[in-house]
């Protein structure tokens, strides 16, 4: 049996939830959030908007912010997704990342200061974001049998804009070490005609598929 803590709207009190119990789940009030430790994450459950999301593939789920940290690590692009008039919108993008607290993924992005992205953002904040690590396709006799190996992060979060010049110079120097490895220090002149913004989240979750569970 597995548990995870809640805390519930009031903040009274913590509550450990059984994922196994579905009556609980009628006790758990709209904008809940589950306690964490510093190394853990807030997997099994992932609460956005008030609901609960819960992966299937338990074998496949990376539960801790270390191990998150490592798919990370391995990515260079984002894919962003956002909603236009009712209409989804995604978009491929390099980033930089730091991980506060051990349950506050902030993800930078820089960009023109104009473009669809950013006008969709300006009229609506929330997004979704993926990024994945692709290994190797493995195929077997039986086709039914054949996979790919991968890893790959999902989460919801709010996009911020950074107006801030030395914020906006630390935001690229972020992102440069993460997309080359090097240290680079950016000037106020140098971000001066560019846009550039953060994902703020707390709802993100791992998945991975090994070569053992093929």
């Amino acid at each position: 049996m597995r548990f995870c803590f809640l805390c519930p709207e009031n903040g009274d009190f913590p509550v450990k939830y059984d994922r196994n119990n579905p009556n609980q789940s009628r006790n758990l009030s709209k904008g809940a959030q589950i306690m964490i430790k510093k190394d853990e994450i807030r997997t099994p459950w992932v609460l956005c908007n008030g609901l609960k999301m819960e992966m299937r593939r338990e074998d496949r789920e990376v539960t801790t912010i270390k191990e998150i940290e490592k798919i990370i690590l391995q990515c260079k692009t984002c894919h962003v997704a956002m909603v236009n008039e009712k209409i989804p919108y995604v978009v491929p993008l390099s980033y930089g990342y730091k991980i506060l607290d051990g349950n506050m993924l902030e993800l930078y992005f820089h960009s023109a200061l104009e473009g669809k992205k950013i006008d969709i953002l300006r009229k609506s904040n929330k997004v979704c974001f993926e990024m994945s690590y692709e290994g190797e396709a493995v195929y077997t006799d039986n086709p039914c049998n054949s996979g790919y190996y991968f890893a790959s992060v999902i989460g919801f979060g709010d996009a911020v804009f950074i107006d801030d010049a030395d914020k906006k110079c630390e935001a690229l120097s972020i992102m440069f070490k993460h997309q080359s490895g090097k240290e680079v220090v950016f000037t106020a002149s140098q971000v001066e005609n560019i846009c550039v913004f953060k994902i703020i989240s707390t709802d993100f979750m791992g998945k991975r598929k090994p070569k053992s569970n093929i």
